[in-house]
């Protein structure tokens, strides 16, 4: 154990990467899988439309589609490249005209995500778009649809 201890506090070497790891820590401890990055990434991109859905759930209504589980689906979040090898996170569930959406094919999702600006850019990232698609949700919005995620 001390010998982990020392590890990392010599990969750590300045204050500035010992308070991001902290914060990480703090976070993914509380969140699960959100980290830093993805939060950042959540509050730099928070004119895109399923983000807006993300951080302001109480804002839209309770989401319609379920899976096969008769879980709720709020954005059924996937991770594509395009021809030239940028790669994308976004939803196949949509809110528009004020209801919710599936789009099951994942090229249709990621033509419709890009053609309505509803798409976030990693650029040759493969990894944090993957990252960010399966670990985007805030422990608010968690908490605001606790109960709401199943049908009985």
């Amino acid at each position: 154990m001390a010998e982990n201890i020392d590890q990392l506090m010599k990969s750590l070497q300045s204050p500035e990467r010992l308070q991001t790891y902290l914060i990480q820590k703090s976070l993914n401890e509380q969140n699960k899988g959100l980290n830093l990055s993805n939060m950042m990434t959540l509050l730099n991109n928070k004119d895109v439309p399923f983000v807006d859905r993300v951080l302001n759930p109480q804002d839209y209504p309770k989401p319609s589609i379920f899976d096969k589980e008769n879980r709720m689906q709020t954005h059924f979040m996937m991770a594509s490249p395009d021809k030239e090898g940028n790669w994308f996170a976004f939803p196949s569930v949509f809110f528009e005209d004020g209801k919710y959406k599936k789009i099951e094919n994942e090229d249709e999702a990621f033509e419709y995500a890009k053609k309505n600006k509803n798409i976030i850019s990693f650029g040759k990232d493969k990894q944090a778009a993957i990252n960010f698609s399966a670990n985007y949700k805030p422990e608010e919005f968690k908490t605001h649809y606790k109960g709401l995620l199943s049908v009985e």
